[in-house]
């Protein structure tokens, strides 16, 4: 199991995530599927219309009246697209 390269990790930031892998295994985990586990979670979030949509208002936010307060402009697509294409990933 790899830690990092050297430019981009430091020796004590290598030390410590040397130690903190130490540790998980020391309680009886896999430190690579605890990684493997972290990363497809966060592959199955990222890319998902729920996740592109919350962007896309966050973007617009600013040029909207209140700031989208009102909900005018995002409650069309939390109410009646999210519920049902939500977790569709864009492709």
């Amino acid at each position: 199991m790899g830690l990092g390269s050297y430019p981009l990790l430091s020796l004590a930031e290598a030390r410590k995530a040397a130690h903190d892998v130490r540790r998980i295994v020391a309680n009886g985990d896999d430190p690579i599927k605890i990684k493997r586990r972290q990363r497809n979670h966060a592959s199955a979030q990222e890319g998902r219309f729920l996740v592109l949509a919350d962007a896309a208002f966050e973007a617009h936010r600013s040029t909207l009246k209140h700031e989208g307060a009102d909900g005018m402009w995002f409650s069309p697509i939390k109410y009646h697209l999210l519920p049902h294409l939500g977790m569709m990933p864009v492709v």
